[in-house]
């Protein structure tokens, strides 16, 4: 009797120690995984500068006399803009729908995703996500928007490595410059000039809720084709701002009436203005490499070896 108890306690140490084996095996390469993600998360916080999230701005080009010509882009439609001249209304519509905490959390909001996973659980669908602002800043500027754990961890640990470089100023500066209002606007400063041709600080209160609603769902709410969805979500970012205290009675009820008149920026393009612009361009940056120009060759050989 004695003999068998020992040889089924050893029998169960023995599958115990193979379980954990198993574990251990199984997890070894996404816990290296997850090491080598925090520690490229720590060397693109800490390559990063201001100028890192101001890439892919709109090139304006003026004449002698500062008159505006032309606009040329590349793929993206984006002014950028400092923190200062974002109207205070058009932040707080952000805060209070994406990141309510936002000025409180280091880059990862724990309540929120605890939040979130039960409303998700109770609905059997994704109802609610739990990206901080800062989350979705590290998202949009240094990774792809893939579905998957791998890209959430870098999110997680990128997230928490701009929270210690940056503050929630600049963060919020940079979220509000880059994030997508759809129809290749990028940045609240092109999406003021796209859809009202204004700039972002000349925006109402009820404009400033509008544009607000679209990055939620850029073609679900795209001003030009779904005018009545950006309403109902201005409508309710509106109704959030006034539970929260960001504005007063009388603002929320004017801006509710307010009626939405699209005006959108017409780009007159001038094909020889920025060829000619881009000619000037390269030529300014090849010779500061140290580049010589040459016009006349004497062979082919000699012209091929320029090229």
């Amino acid at each position: 009797m004695y003999m068998k108890k020992k040889r089924i306690k050893r029998t169960v140490i023995l599958v115990v120690t193979l379980i954990i084996l198993g574990v251990i095996i199984f997890l070894s390469p996404k816990v290296i995984k997850v090491i080598s993600f925090y520690r490229e998360a720590v060397e693109l916080a800490k390559e990063s500068t201001v100028s890192t999230f101001k890439d892919s701005k709109t090139t304006i080009i003026y004449d002698a006399y500062g008159n505006q010509l032309c606009t040329m882009k590349n793929e993206k439609d984006l002014y950028y803009v400092p923190f200062e001249q974002i109207p205070g209304t058009l932040q707080s519509a952000f805060i209070v729908m994406e990141d309510g905490d936002f000025y409180n959390h280091g880059g990862i909001d724990y309540k929120a995703i605890v939040r979130a996973v039960i409303v998700n659980q109770q609905s059997n669908e994704i109802e609610q996500g739990a990206s901080t602002i800062t989350q979705q800043l590290a998202r949009n500027i240094f990774l792809t928007q893939d579905v998957t754990w791998e890209r959430k961890i870098k999110e997680m640990f990128l997230a928490c490595e701009l929270e210690k470089k940056y503050s929630k100023e600049q963060i919020l500066e940079f979220y509000l410059n880059n994030i997508y209002f759809g129809n290749g606007y990028y940045g609240v400063e092109a999406a003021a000039k796209g859809y009202f041709n204004k700039s972002v600080e000349a925006l109402t209160i009820s404009q400033q809720a509008f544009i607000a609603a679209i990055p939620n769902n850029p073609t679900g709410n795209d001003p030009f084709t779904k005018l009545d969805n950006a309403i109902a979500r201005r409508n309710l970012i509106l109704e959030q701002l006034y539970e929260n205290d960001y504005i007063n009675s009388m603002n929320y009820y004017t801006a509710l009436s307010d009626e939405i008149v699209l005006e959108q920026l017409m780009t007159v393009k001038n094909n020889s203005v920025e060829t000619y612009a881009r000619h000037c361009a390269t030529e300014s940056l090849m010779q500061a490499s140290g580049f010589s120009f040459l016009y006349n060759f004497y062979s082919k050989e000699e012209f091929e070896a320029y090229i």
